[in-house]
């Protein structure tokens, strides 16, 4: 599997899918990757518990929910942004927190990464499936697939068009899981579009999507093949939601 190819660079980490971005259309998010040194994963790990806590202790006004990838060391998040020119209040506030936390915990939790990325991400909601009788509620999905899409920069529309018609066809099956779509904003290779699909577990997640196919039909299975050339570059990234290394303001 290849890594999202991502160009902006950050300076931070924390949070992930699915609760940023389950309530409303056209929601901002603030991601961030870390790959963490593999000799140091056991201290990344302490150390991001620890900081976690320190943030409840000191009223950081963002919540933060942690994500780790499938392959190799990396951990993933976001953090909702009100608008993305808001950035820059995320942080000064993440500023001002760690300048209440002492330094060693700081320069302890940053010394285990190998490498650190950032990204910003817009929720497409008119693109994005929302059932009107979810089979389970948010809270409930713990582990998430990407479907990475790097479309043709002169078929977005075409893109859009399958899209429509793809969201028409689950509503008319009455299929039960959401379905999220997200562009990219800033910090990746654009046009660029991420199907993201949620379960409560990897088995459920491929229970789900083969319900989903099945019952598509060949409706289903022409969107998709007429959607595949419209593509440049296509893969996939898969999490697992880290309940104990998140944090919630409230």
């Amino acid at each position: 599997m290849k890594t999202l190819k991502i160009i902006f660079t950050g300076f931070f980490i924390l949070s992930l899918l699915p609760n940023a971005f389950s309530q409303s259309e056209d929601k901002v998010g603030l991601f961030d990757e870390i790959t963490v040194k593999p000799e140091q994963h056991d201290n990344f790990v302490s150390s991001l518990r620890e900081i976690m806590k320190l943030f409840k202790e000191n009223g950081y006004p963002y919540d933060v929910q942690t994500y780790s990838s499938l392959i190799g060391f990396k951990y993933y998040g976001v953090r909702e942004l009100a608008s993305p020119s808001s950035y820059e209040e995320v942080r000064a506030a993440t500023s001002e927190c760690w300048s209440k936390i002492d330094r060693e915990i700081y320069d302890n939790y940053v010394q285990c990464f190998e490498s650190n990325k950032q990204f910003v991400l817009r929720e497409l909601g008119k693109y994005s499936y929302h059932p009107e009788q979810p089979r389970v509620g948010w809270s409930e999905f713990n582990y998430a697939v990407w479907d990475v899409q790097y479309v043709k920069s002169d078929k977005v529309q075409e893109y859009y068009e399958i899209l429509e018609k793809f969201n028409e066809l689950l509503n008319k099956h009455n299929f039960d899981d959401p379905i999220l779509m997200l562009s990219g904003m800033v910090g990746t290779e654009n046009p660029m579009f991420i199907g993201a699909l949620f379960g409560k577990d990897d088995i459920d997640m491929t229970q789900q999507n083969r319900k989903m196919w099945e019952a598509l039909g060949e409706e289903g299975g022409e969107l998709y093949r007429k959607m595949i050339p419209l593509l440049r570059d296509r893969e996939k990234m898969e999490f697992w939601f880290r309940r104990g290394l998140s944090y919630t303001k409230d």
